[in-house]
């Protein structure tokens, strides 16, 4: 027994696998394309994920909607993490005060 699951154990919590949490969700009614795991990715941080995930849990209709949001809201680290888990060069953009100048160089997984 690893030591994550000896403290659960201990603290008397239990441990849900993402596929469990989905499960559940989909019992609820939850659409199966709504997905713990695509929550987690699209969410800024572990308390936007938190949040998201207790507004579907309690209003499962409004669960694509809720998606659809932090997609919108979150589109910029969307994208950021698309790019790092690919890999396809990106060009590098510097704000300046004029405006935004292309460098010359790119970034890939291999220069990180």
């Amino acid at each position: 027994m690893n030591m994550l699951a000896q403290y659960a154990a201990r603290m008397n919590i239990q441990l849900l696998k993402a596929a469990d949490l989905n499960q559940m969700l989909h019992e609820r009614g939850i659409d199966k394309n709504i997905t713990v795991q695509k929550i987690c990715t699209r969410a800024r941080n572990e308390s936007e994920a938190r949040e998201v995930l207790g507004k579907i849990w309690t209003e499962p209709a409004k669960a694509e909607e809720l998606l659809v949001q932090l997609l919108d809201r979150n589109k910029d680290v969307y994208k950021f993490e698309q790019m790092l888990s690919s890999n396809q060069p990106q060009p590098v953009t510097q704000v300046v005060n004029d405006g935004v100048r292309k460098l010359p160089q790119t970034i890939t997984n291999n220069n990180l």
